[in-house]
């Protein structure tokens, strides 16, 4: 009998329920549960708040997706002269223009079409394929700025026949639209335009301006000149037009429309007349002294410090920037060779004044005493400086003689004489236990009628010319002294080059008196600007008022309205009495009567004030000048000219003076441009169709006076104005 087995225990014996405890694959499965459920609730809830809450904020960033806008530039504000005659006024002209979005979605992306196009606008494909491309951070110029849903101008302005091969085939062309637009025109031609300066392309340096940071990249802002400075008021507002477009980007429709509104007119105190008359001049003096290369002059209202004239020669034509000026045709402007004709000379040329510096020292010496109206000084050919001798114009010599005959013969030795005591006089001081403070009478006088400081004229160019006092001289040394000692190494030993670095060097910083005299008659480290000069003699004019000159006159907007005047500033006053400068006044007649410009001003219908200026250069020439008012018993005008490169102030600069007042008041057959030799009295009108009307001119004068007929149409030069 087999024995049985003992049992065995399974090895898993399954607990009852009730003791167990939860199952833990249930409790991950309710834990999944919830927090599905709770991804759930948060996606719903998001939905709710972005459909529900910020549901119309969506929608509207929906629909600025399929929302283009496109610029439409403002006519720009005209620039009218005195009498309303436009100086820089807008003309409609074809145009040629690419839409890049609907070339992009040719199969051949527009090849065809630009290839065919090339020929007509005289432009390379490649040209054409650079200027439509939008700019972007990998694009380099040249690339289009603007949108790239708005047509690309690719020849502005085009010819009449460009546009009609376009538009009577424009079959051929898809993609390429004509049209006109108003760009600017110059009724006068290059007439003034140095000072009206041009347009060109907003830039991305111009971003950094404030007035300009908003502007689409398309627009044309005012890079010089007037067109600069009164850009804002010239500018108007654009139009902006917003259009539908579909998922491929066409054009399905127009949502809204502002129209453009038109820029203000600006009305300058320029004269048509009297400018074309001064750039006649100055190109008249330059062909008579056979070698000056540049000329420039300025016409000022000594009573209000508004400019009647303003030129530089050699000019340019303003045209040559309409639609886009060529690289070649830039470079040009910018040549040395063609005299820098972008350069306005009249503010921005720094020149040393030679002796219609002298009223500067006679205001100085009457003022403070060192000599009065009747003091009696010696006019030797020469005058001792230390080891130095500094000669008289020509060697000349004309005796014992006040101050008023040392301004009508022009002797510097009176000059030296009176420069090198007030030199010594601050020297003393400056010496003295304790020292005390100079003086330097001559150089506070200078900056009393505004040397040595920028005039602050409407213009983008305006320069502050140089006044080297004690001062000054250290500052320039300071700066200066490292390249002096490395020439007084490096130059030829004994060379005059490097002996004068040696001395700049050592003591470059010490004010002697060989400056002191040298700055006495306008030569040495004395530079001014003609126009600077010009305001100075405005000053003896009007008895002391020392303006900030102004071409603009008034703001007018498209209506006709008035929107403001624009008045001149007054900067200072000449700390001179009224005799002093009446003085002044009546030694600047004998100048020009019995002095160094006799006979130059004969046979005029009124008396000119004025002195002759020479100032010396060691190459190339001396600086002709001459700096004058008109009527001398109550100036109406200041006319200042100088000559670089040519000779002897009455020799050059005075006759081209003449020819001005020549054309002003109608005299040595000249037809007068102003009516009885008056601005006019009260501002143009302008209607808002645009129609000009002549402003107020003055009365005649009363019996005895001259009188004249201003000219039926004042002359206008087309073209370049230059030698």
């Amino acid at each position: 009998m087999t024995p049985r087995r003992p049992a065995v225990a399974p090895p898993f014996s399954p607990t009852p329920r009730s003791r167990r405890g939860s199952d833990p694959g249930r409790w991950r499965l309710g834990l999944l549960a919830a927090v599905v459920g709770a991804l759930v609730l948060t996606l719903f809830g998001r939905l709710w708040f972005v459909q529900v809450v910020n549901g119309s904020h969506y929608r509207a960033v929906a629909l600025n997706n399929r929302e283009r806008t496109i610029a439409t530039p403002a006519a720009r504000g005209e620039i009218l002269d005195d009498l309303g005659r436009p100086l820089v006024t807008n003309q409609t002209a074809p145009y040629i223009s690419v839409s890049y979005t609907e070339l992009s979605r040719q199969k051949d992306h527009g090849v065809g079409v630009l290839t065919r196009l090339a020929p007509i606008v005289g432009q390379p494909v490649a040209d054409l394929e650079a200027k439509i491309r939008p700019c972007g951070p990998k694009v380099a110029q040249p690339c289009w700025n603007g949108s790239p849903y708005q047509p690309v101008p690719v020849l502005e302005p085009a010819s009449p026949q460009q546009a009609l091969a376009i538009s009577e085939h424009s079959e051929l062309f898809p993609g390429v639209t004509t049209g006109v637009q108003a760009v600017r025109a110059y009724p006068a031609g290059a007439l003034a335009a140095n000072s009206l300066g041009y347009l060109s392309p907003v830039s991305i340096a111009d971003r950094k301006d404030p007035r300009l940071a908003q502007l689409p990249d398309s627009d044309l802002v005012g890079r010089t000149g007037l067109e600069s400075v009164y850009d804002p008021v010239l500018r108007g507002t654009d139009g902006v037009q917003t259009v539908s477009v579909d998922h491929l980007g066409a054009v399905t429709g127009v949502v809204s429309n502002a129209p453009p509104q038109g820029g203000d007119h600006v009305v300058l105190s320029l004269d048509e007349g009297v400018q074309s008359a001064l750039e006649h001049a100055l190109v008249d003096a330059m062909h008579s002294s056979g070698t000056a290369t540049t000329a420039s002059g300025v016409v000022l209202d000594p009573k209000t410090g508004h400019i009647v004239a303003l030129a530089s020669v050699p000019s340019y034509d303003p045209s040559l920037f309409v639609g886009g000026i060529s690289s070649a045709a830039y470079a040009q402007l910018n040549s040395a060779q063609a005299g820098l004709p972008l350069i306005n000379r009249a503010v921005a040329g720094q020149y040393a004044p030679g002796s219609t510096f002298k009223i500067v020292g006679t205001t100085a010496a009457l003022t403070s005493g060192q000599a009065g109206p009747n003091s009696i000084i010696s006019c030797p050919t020469s005058f001792q400086v230390g080891t130095q001798n500094f000669r008289n114009f020509e060697g000349e010599g004309f005796g014992p003689m006040n101050l008023a005959r040392a301004l009508q013969v022009s002797c510097d030795t009176v000059f030296y004489q009176l420069a090198y005591a007030d030199w010594q006089s601050d020297e003393r001081k400056l010496q003295a236990k304790p020292p005390q403070s100079a003086d330097e009478v001559f150089a506070r006088t200078a900056r009393e009628f505004g040397f040595g400081a920028p005039t602050g004229v409407d213009l983008t160019e305006d320069t502050a010319g140089s006044i080297l006092d004690r001062a000054g001289k250290t500052a320039y040394w300071n700066a200066t002294k490292e390249d002096a000692c490395k020439g007084a190494q490096t130059q030829p030993k004994g060379s005059y080059i490097q002996q004068l670095d040696a001395e700049n060097c050592t003591s470059g910083n010490v004010y002697r008196g060989g400056d002191a005299v040298q700055f006495a008659i306008g030569q040495g480290d004395v530079t001014v600007s003609p126009l600077q000069l010009a305001v100075a003699y405005a000053a003896v004019a009007n008895g002391g008022t020392v303006f900030s000159p102004r071409l603009a006159k008034a703001i007018v907007d498209t209506n006709g309205k008035l929107v403001r005047t624009v008045d001149a500033p007054v900067v200072r006053h000449v700390a001179a009495n009224p005799a002093t400068l009446s003085y002044i006044r009546d030694a600047l007649v004998s100048v020009v009567n019995g002095g160094t410009a006799a006979g130059v001003f004969t046979g005029l219908p009124v008396q000119v004030a004025g002195k002759t200026g020479t100032a010396e250069t060691a190459t190339d020439g001396d600086t002709s000048w001459f700096a004058s008012f008109a009527p001398a018993n109550d100036p109406q005008y200041v006319v200042v000219i100088d000559v670089p490169h040519s000779g002897q102030g009455a020799l050059f600069a005075a006759p081209a003076v003449r020819e001005v007042y020549d054309a002003i008041y109608g005299s040595r057959g000249v037809a007068p441009v102003l009516a009885n030799g008056q601005l006019p009295t009260t501002l143009p009108t302008v209607a808002p169709d645009g129609t000009v009307g002549q402003p107020q001119l003055p009365a005649p004068p009363g019996a005895g006076a001259y009188q004249v007929t201003p000219a039926a149409a004042p002359g206008r030069r087309a073209g370049t104005v230059g030698p």
